[in-house]
């Protein structure tokens, strides 16, 4: 009988995956899939280290992952398989084994198989990506998740700011309590400090949501920023 609880309560793991294993996970340009990209990279943390490869478009929403489950390999351009940048990506992934290589971006990237030598090849459904991916997720995340066995982690759980790192860029930039990071246009209702995006600091600056993090409250567009104040629990100011 002991036996037989130890065998049902064994962990599970996903078909292929005996031990911890090595991904390349291709996040998506669009920032509005910033939060189910960082939910499923904070499980799948889980089963092994993952490099993260970024368009720079997006790059300063991935910074603050931790460097102990996370490697973040930053392209400017899309790559194509012939072109500059697949070459200079390459060799950035020569020395590196991967079990898995994950595509997240629609349309995927064809160019990606011919970079590295990932046995499995994963992407969300389309039969004109066979047999460059050879394994196909039909209902997207909730494919992926199930898939590698694990639960949807909160995103704003998936990074995170040293204490003194947060002490340090909010005294940068000589801003006091009570915050607001304002995206968008100014609101005349606030009082207090506020950080201006575009003007105090480009909309896609590494710091930004290290502020957001620290601010008091947000104002502004109703995109990824304003899902992550939301998350944080900050006070929504309109213009």
């Amino acid at each position: 009988m002991v036996w037989q609880k130890r065998r049902l309560n064994k962990q599970f793991r996903p078909l292929g995956i005996k031990k911890r294993r090595t991904f390349l996970v291709s996040v998506p340009s669009e920032p509005d899939q910033v939060m189910d990209t960082l939910s499923f990279l904070g499980g799948l943390k889980t089963w092994g280290q993952v490099t993260v490869l970024v368009p720079e478009c997006v790059h300063h929403f991935y910074t603050w992952l931790p460097k102990k489950y996370f490697t973040d390999l930053v392209y400017p351009k899309p790559v194509r398989r012939f072109g500059k940048e697949a070459r200079r990506l390459q060799e950035r992934l020569t020395e590196r084994k991967f079990h898995f290589l994950i595509e997240l971006n629609k349309p995927v990237n064809l160019s990606l198989p011919f970079l590295v030598s990932a046995e499995r090849r994963i992407c969300f459904f389309d039969t004109a990506n066979y047999p460059f991916y050879n394994i196909m997720m039909k209902d997207d995340y909730i494919s992926l998740h199930e898939f590698f066995n694990i639960t949807k982690v909160d995103p704003v759980k998936v990074i995170s700011f040293a204490k003194k790192t947060k002490s340090q860029i909010r005294k940068a930039y000589g801003k006091r309590k009570p915050l607001c990071l304002v995206n968008g246009s100014v609101p005349t209702t606030w009082s207090g400090d506020m950080i201006i995006l575009k003007k105090d600091i480009p909309h896609t600056h590494a710091d930004v949501l290290c502020l957001l993090y620290c601010a008091e409250a947000y104002c502004g567009q109703h995109d990824v920023l304003y899902e992550f104040a939301r998350a944080y629990g900050k006070q929504i100011i309109t213009a």
